[in-house]
């Protein structure tokens, strides 16, 4: 073989050989170029995924949010509401205790008028105003209420905004009841049809000896006085006894300060809240207490 058939054959393959690189290097090239078209599409997907969810979640908030947030006010409203309603019930109890005993001493006294006004007082009007109760105070009233018959049935009304006003949603309308009896006793009536006397009503202290016919008598109804502490060897009272140290709040001594006495009491005290200056009195039978001297006062 020649010199120069040797080169060609050379040439040739080199040829052949470049041509096959620049195929397989296009061929890379091509390769690459769908390798980046679908890495562009594959971030493409995924931002339009990550915006559609974005926007799924936004709605989804839109409508939560507001459900959320109303529903609470409503359970805030419905918890005040309750607590509320225990409130006004516990001022009803205890004006129909009140109005109970009004009947004993004055029958046929309770009525509509007088039983919101003692219930008036024991609910307070920032309370009320809080509540949105329509009409404030004036707004509770006694509609349905009776005070004729032997028991006291109290019947409160009133209407309580609701917090929504823009929903046009009517007010709550609420009521409530309670039903006490009076404390006019019983007629235990004997053969001449007169009531019987020992079932009459007296009262007594805690630390009393004596029973008295009127919760008023001034031996239950102390008129406490204040002194100087160095006039008290002088002071007297209404029986013009002397008057002696508390055995409760004076263990220590006369101090320096005021003292405080009673015009039918024989002792002084150190302290205007000592237990000794206070008067729990009890109503009972007058058959409980037969036994018992009436009081010189209010006895007869």
């Amino acid at each position: 073989m020649s010199f120069w058939n040797i080169k060609t054959n050379k040439i040739a393959k080199l040829r052949r050989s470049s041509l096959s690189n620049k195929k397989i290097m296009k061929g890379n090239a091509d390769r690459i170029e769908t390798i980046k078209a679908d890495d562009n599409n594959l971030l493409q997907n995924k931002c339009f995924k990550r915006t559609v969810l974005s926007a799924s979640m936004t709605i989804e908030a839109a409508f939560i949010i507001p459900l959320f947030v109303f529903f609470t006010v409503i359970l805030i409203q419905i918890l005040n509401l309750i607590n509320f309603q225990n409130r006004v019930n516990e001022s009803m109890y205890n004006t129909g205790r009140t109005l109970s005993k009004l009947e004993y001493s004055n029958e046929g006294s309770a009525n509509s008028m007088l039983a919101l006004g003692m219930l008036y007082t024991g609910i307070d009007r920032e309370t009320i105003a809080k509540m949105g109760v329509v009409g404030g105070l004036i707004g509770i009233n006694a509609a349905g209420s009776s005070f004729d018959d032997e028991d006291i049935d109290f019947v409160v009304n009133y209407l309580v905004k609701t917090p929504f006003d823009m929903l046009r949603v009517r007010d709550i309308n609420c009521a409530q009841k309670i039903k006490i009896r009076k404390w006019i006793g019983n007629e235990d009536k004997g053969e001449g049809g007169a009531v019987n006397e020992d079932d009459r009503m007296v009262y007594i202290a805690e630390t009393g000896t004596v029973y008295h016919t009127d919760r008023n008598c001034t031996y239950l109804v102390l008129s406490i006085k204040e002194i100087p502490s160095n006039g008290v060897e002088s002071m007297r009272n209404s029986s013009g006894g002397k008057y002696y140290p508390c055995e409760r709040c004076m263990k220590k001594g006369v101090t320096s300060g005021a003292l405080f006495i009673t015009d039918y009491g024989d002792r002084y005290h150190c302290s205007r809240n000592c237990s000794g200056l206070k008067r729990a009195v009890f109503t009972v039978p007058l058959r409980t207490v037969m036994d018992w001297n009436a009081c010189s006062r209010c006895g007869g």
